[in-house]
């Protein structure tokens, strides 16, 4: 289990143009839903990292999911998908 951190900075930053963009930060989970991620940590057998993103995720369709999940197995990476700023 990665522990708890109550940190007033962003885990990620995106930055465009010298401005961020969007960022997440650790989740602040209380002890309810904190012990629900331990118990599907449990079942998973892997740690979960919980973030909080400070800008909307995109809506994305069932085939765009589709796609960013094989890019992400092609890259070997985690995507995550946002709603450009206006």
């Amino acid at each position: 289990m990665i522990g708890y951190h109550d940190r007033d900075y962003p885990l990620l930053a995106i930055h465009y143009g010298g401005q961020v963009m969007a960022e997440m930060q650790y989740a602040k989970l209380d002890s309810e839903k904190l012990a629900r991620l331990r118990s599907f940590e449990t079942e998973l057998g892997s740690w979960v990292l919980a973030v909080e993103p400070a800008a909307e995720l995109a809506d994305l369709s069932a085939a765009q999911l589709a796609q960013l999940q094989a890019l992400e197995v092609e890259l070997g990476v985690v995507l995550l998908a946002y709603t450009p700023p206006a």
